[in-house]
């Protein structure tokens, strides 16, 4: 086997840079979800829990999450 060409497949780069793509915000929300547990199963935590730990509304939590969602697990952008 020979390797003639490494070229990027358009995807976002994996690791903490991949974060940049997401607002300040969206960031420090969906970070701190990861940290408490939102996303294992079953979560360890709840969107209207994290929301009062950010002192933010519920429905701010899940837009935020949801906007980091989509940013992130969008193959291609």
């Amino acid at each position: 086997i020979e390797v003639v060409r490494i070229a990027a497949s358009g995807r976002q780069p994996r690791g903490p840079q991949q974060l940049d793509i997401l607002s300040p915000r969206q960031r420090e929300v969906f970070e701190y979800a990861c940290q408490q547990g939102y996303y294992d199963w079953p979560r360890n935590v709840s969107a209207t829990e994290l929301a009062n730990d950010l002192d933010i509304s519920k429905a701010t939590v899940t837009e935020h999450l949801r906007k980091a969602e989509s940013r992130l697990f969008t193959p291609y952008q």
